[in-house]
C-alpha cells in the first residue's frame, strides 16, 4: 500500500507538471497573446477602460518575433505611402514634408510613424485580425523614435491602446486622473485643447516605466500619456481599439451630421 501511495503521488506531480507545460506552451489566442498570464475574462474584469496596465514580457514569442523589426521598417513605410495606410514624417512633435526619404529624416533626428501597419504588413495584419476573439476590430501603427527624442507630446485617445516594445526602449508615463473620461474625438487632451502647462510635472502618475522588447503597456480611452527615448532609439506596435467608434454618442453624432 505505501508503495502504491508513492507511485500515485508521482504519478500525480507529473501529471501536474505536464499540465503546466502544456498550459504554458499552448499558444494564447486574442488579447490575451498580449496579456501573458492575466486572463482576458479577468483582464475586462478588473482592468478594461478603468486603469493602466504593464505586462512585463508578455507578448506571445511567437506573434512578437513575426511583428516588424528594424530591417522590414523601410520596406513598410514605403507602402505605407497608398491609403488606407499612412506614413508620417514627425518632427517636434509636427508632421512633416521636409524630407527627400524617410532615412534622411531619421537621421535628421525624426520620427517616423506609419497607421495602418496592418494594411502592408502582413504579421500586423494577422495580430489585428486575431484579436477579433475578444474585440469587434483593432488596428496596428508602428512607432520608430530616434535617441533622446519624443514623437509627439503628452496626449489622451479617443481610443484605447496597447503598446508592444519591439526594438530597443521606451520610456513612458502614464498619468493617473483623465482631463475627460472617456472621450470623443473632440475632447482628447492635448489634440482637441492644451494640457495646462504644469500638467506634467504636477498631475499624479498611474505608471512610470520603461518598456523593454516584449513588453506590453495598456493604456485606456482618455489617459493621458507620453513616451521619450533615451540614449537608444525604439521601435513599437500600438495595437488600437477604437472603442469611441462603437458608443452611442458616436452613433448620435454621426446620425446628426447626414
Amino acid at each position: 500500500m505505501a508503495i502504491a501511495g508513492r507511485r500515485t503521488r508521482k504519478w500525480c506531480r507529473s501529471a501536474r507538471r505536464a499540465a503546466a507545460r502544456e498550459r504554458k506552451n499552448r499558444r494564447r489566442l486574442g488579447i490575451e497573446a498580449l496579456l501573458g498570464p492575466r486572463s482576458a475574462k479577468y483582464f475586462f474584469r478588473e482592468s478594461w477602460e478603468q486603469r493602466p496596465e504593464l505586462y512585463r514580457r508578455s507578448c506571445d514569442a511567437s506573434i512578437l518575433a513575426s511583428l516588424p523589426r528594424w530591417r522590414d521598417l523601410s520596406a513598410i513605410f514605403a507602402a505605407a505611402q497608398t491609403p488606407p495606410a499612412q506614413g508620417i514624417v514627425m518632427r517636434d512633435g509636427a508632421a512633416s514634408r521636409d524630407y527627400a526619404s524617410a532615412a534622411h529624416a531619421w537621421l535628421d533626428g525624426c520620427s517616423l510613424i506609419v497607421n495602418r501597419a496592418d494594411c502592408v504588413d502582413e504579421a500586423c495584419r494577422r495580430l489585428s485580425v486575431s484579436l477579433r476573439t475578444h474585440l469587434p476590430h483593432a488596428y496596428v501603427q508602428l512607432y520608430a523614435t530616434p535617441p533622446h527624442a519624443q514623437a509627439v507630446d503628452a496626449h489622451a485617445d479617443d481610443r484605447d491602446v496597447f503598446v508592444v516594445q519591439l526594438e530597443g526602449r521606451k520610456s513612458w508615463v502614464v498619468y493617473a486622473v483623465p482631463p475627460v473620461s472617456f472621450p470623443n474625438n473632440d475632447e482628447q487632451a492635448g489634440k482637441a485643447f492644451a494640457l495646462p502647462a504644469d500638467f506634467e510635472s504636477q498631475a499624479p502618475r498611474a505608471v512610470e516605466t520603461t518598456l523593454n522588447r516584449g513588453d506590453v503597456l495598456y493604456v485606456p480611452r482618455g489617459f493621458v500619456h507620453a513616451a521619450t527615448c533615451g540614449a537608444e532609439p525604439s521601435l513599437h506596435a500600438t495595437v488600437a481599439v477604437a472603442t469611441y467608434d462603437w458608443t452611442w454618442a458616436k452613433l448620435c453624432a454621426s446620425a446628426a451630421e447626414e
